[in-house]
């Protein structure tokens, strides 16, 4: 039953890791017409960092330790797209027109 936990909160943690960088991206995405949409980017951003946080806090043991690591692991994971999408796609695109 403890392994159906940990896994539960790795994926609870990897969950919550994409929609707080998504609230993140608010920023980014609804950048012309900032002053409009501000409070409502300000107030997603602000429940997904207190509920990271908050479920950080709340959980112990190895369920903290495995909601920590599906954090990481996510943030790992975007790590490696944005430098795949800078490097590597166009470099395999440049071969491709040759």
């Amino acid at each position: 039953m403890i392994v159906i936990g940990v896994l539960v909160s790795f994926v609870v943690g990897a969950v919550v890791a994409v929609q707080l960088v998504a609230a993140l991206f608010g920023v980014v995405d609804l950048g012309y017409r900032l002053p409009a949409s501000l409070p409502p980017i300000v107030l997603r951003m602000s429940f997904w960092v207190v509920l990271t946080l908050g479920l950080g806090w709340m959980l112990g043991g190895w369920l903290r330790v495995a909601y920590a690591a599906g954090l990481l692991a996510y943030a790992a994971f975007f790590g490696w797209l944005f430098f795949a999408e800078k490097r590597l796609i166009p470099y395999n695109a440049n071969r491709l027109t040759r």
